[in-house]
């Protein structure tokens, strides 16, 4: 019985073959051999669309059919990327650090490489970050005691355990905490004598103790002699 084979039989059988190269002692080569026999081998219009293709057969022992040659995909190479850019390439091997440097030059590699190189990257430590300086102890540059903040009264104190400081803001009633205000001062804030006078002036009670102002002197001052005596403030 004839077997007639159409042009586009065969392309479409050559295109089956996997980007990575199939020997012709393959079954799928074997097919494409055999359908090539039965109508004579490639006409010349065939080599050549073959050609365009990218697909070429080679002559010789283990001779095999290549086809185009293909390349990770966009999101495996920012994966690997992204890998690299958080573990140690150091302990690879030899190809795989020469993919590694492939992908961080802008270069494509094969989705089988591409793959074994995220595998790798994934088992591998991660980098050793640098250590930071460490930062400066609050309590060396701003101690206890009240702060004047644009036009906020600001009070520092220790916690009740004594391991650290935090700050709280005026609302005009109380004193309110407020995360982060401690980060926000520095010694040149400390409160001065004026500043304290302004405070008694607006509220009629001093800023450290709290109290109500009652003596002539600490109505006109702004605040008491406890305390301009503890905070080096004028009494007179």
């Amino acid at each position: 019985m004839a077997y007639t084979v159409t042009r586009e039989q065969l392309l479409r059988e050559a295109l089956e073959v996997h980007a990575e190269q199939v020997t012709l002692e393959s079954p799928l080569a074997q097919r494409i051999a055999a359908l090539l026999s039965v109508c004579g081998g490639p006409s010349v219009s065939m080599r050549r669309e073959h050609e365009e293709l990218g697909l070429h057969r080679a002559t010789g022992t283990g001779s095999s059919w290549n086809a185009p040659k293909r390349e990770a995909s966009e999101a495996a190479v920012k994966f690997a990327k992204s890998l690299l850019a958080q573990r140690d390439a150091g302990g690879l091997d030899a190809a795989l650090r020469s993919a590694a440097e492939k992908i961080q030059t802008g270069g494509s590699i094969e989705p089988r490489i591409c793959s074994n190189l995220i595998d790798a990257l994934k088992n591998a430590p991660y980098k050793q970050r640098e250590a930071r300086p460490a930062a400066a102890s609050t309590s060396e540059s701003v101690s206890d005691g009240f702060y004047k903040l644009g036009d906020d009264f600001v009070k520092v104190q220790m916690n009740l355990s004594g391991t650290r400081m935090y700050a709280k803001i005026w609302d005009g009633e109380s004193w309110e905490y407020v995360s982060g205000l401690l980060a926000k001062l520095t010694p040149a804030m400390k409160l001065t004598a004026e500043q304290a006078s302004e405070f008694g002036a607006l509220y009629g009670r001093c800023i450290v103790r709290g109290c109500k102002l009652t003596h002539e002197i600490s109505i006109r001052l702004g605040y008491g002699p406890k305390c301009a005596e503890n905070n080096g403030w004028p009494w007179s």
